[in-house]
């Protein structure tokens, strides 16, 4: 299906994103807004690929016509080395050891001081709406779960988000309602302090205990 729009679009693998992304534009925003704000949208309903966690990149092109690169990809954890052997890189692979330094949160803070026009906090507030009040969980979110399930399901705090039943033993079924608090005042505390909110304060320190504890 071809579309077409004379003042602008957005494209993106989640529905809610991509209202998000026409509802900046349409409230004044420019394309980096845009694009910032469908990025935290994503960092709630499509964490398969769209995880505060991670990294990424952007490509800028101006009004002006010059274009301009972002880089802000997750560095690998320094415990990660080459000196690694077979079954600490097989533990890596899946564990605590994989997590990398994330860049997504950087790189969305720059590209908003650099070229955006709107408010932080107008542009996290509708993935703060999301993760509090939660979401139907799309099927590509819950396929992958399901193929993950038995690794996931190890971790209390990652079954307590994505499991259900009263055991929380079962993986999410698409169609069903996410609600992610933790989440959500992860994001709040972006809101308010960007950066600092995310590489500093209490988000810091409880992911620095996590990775602690987990051998990360």
């Amino acid at each position: 299906l071809a579309v077409r729009g004379d003042k602008g679009m957005v494209s993106s693998e989640d529905p809610h994103a991509s209202r998000v992304g026409a509802k900046i534009l349409a409230a004044g925003g420019n394309a980096i807004d845009a694009a910032i704000a469908m990025g935290y949208v994503l960092s709630v309903t499509h964490h398969v690929a769209g995880s505060l966690g991670g990294g990424g990149f952007m490509i800028v092109r101006l009004a002006d016509g010059t274009t301009k690169a972002l880089d802000y990809r997750e560095r690998a954890p320094a415990r990660a080395t080459a000196k690694l052997n077979d079954e600490q890189l097989e533990k890596g692979a899946h564990g605590y050891l994989s997590a990398p330094v994330p860049g997504v949160v950087g790189g969305l803070e720059l590209a908003r001081t650099t070229w955006g026009s709107l408010d932080r906090k107008v542009l996290l507030a509708d993935a703060i709406a999301l993760a509090t009040n939660g979401h139907r969980y799309a099927p590509r979110q819950a396929l992958v779960l399901s193929w993950f399930w038995k690794r996931v399901r190890k971790d209390p705090v990652l079954r307590a988000i994505f499991g259900r039943g009263k055991r929380r033993d079962k993986p999410l079924s698409a169609g069903e309602l996410i609600k992610q608090p933790s989440l959500a005042k992860t994001l709040q505390a972006i809101a308010a302090a960007g950066m600092k909110g995310f590489y500093g304060g209490d988000v810091a320190a409880k992911i620095v205990k996590a990775m602690k504890r987990g051998g990360g």
